[in-house]
């Protein structure tokens, strides 16, 4: 893994499904994704069992060509009142899978989102990182090569 990219997942409606102003959101988060990639660079998907998450995780398989089935699902990565996060686990997820792609992608929710690039630079590079709060559709990255944080 070069690259870590914790991604929120896209606006959803009252029924908690992804919705167009989501899907609109994720699509350019994608574009964002793929302007990180090298030529030869490869990408792994990681969503959150939250239905948005997945929905967004959805809209990226699209774009990348890929079929709705070509990403890993995670209750870990799913981080809300009843679903509390688990940095170690999610640290964990995240070093098993590291072979896996050049570009590491997850798809999970604001509390990952704002936390774990910090509990992660910690952890990985003994750096103190500050996340700032992600939109619907907004993301972090990390690049583990330079030992960088920046904005998706």
């Amino acid at each position: 893994m070069k690259k870590l990219v914790i991604l929120r997942h896209g606006k959803h409606g009252y029924d908690r499904r992804i919705s167009e102003e989501g899907r609109e959101q994720m699509e350019q988060a994608g574009e964002k994704i793929e302007a990180l990639a090298g030529d030869r660079d490869t990408f792994f998907l990681l969503s959150s069992t939250a239905p948005r998450a997945v929905d967004s995780a959805k809209v990226l398989c699209e774009m990348f060509g890929w079929t709705e089935d070509d990403f890993e699902q995670h209750e870990v990565l799913w981080a809300e009142d009843n679903h509390p996060e688990n940095l170690p686990a999610a640290l964990g997820l995240v070093k098993d899978k590291a072979d896996e792609g050049d570009i590491l992608i997850l798809v999970t929710h604001m509390e990952y989102g704002m936390e774990f690039p910090s509990y992660f630079g910690k952890r990985e590079f003994g750096l103190i990182w500050r996340s700032p709060d992600l939109y619907y559709g907004e993301g972090m990255v990390i690049d583990c090569d330079e030992r960088t944080l920046d904005r998706l």
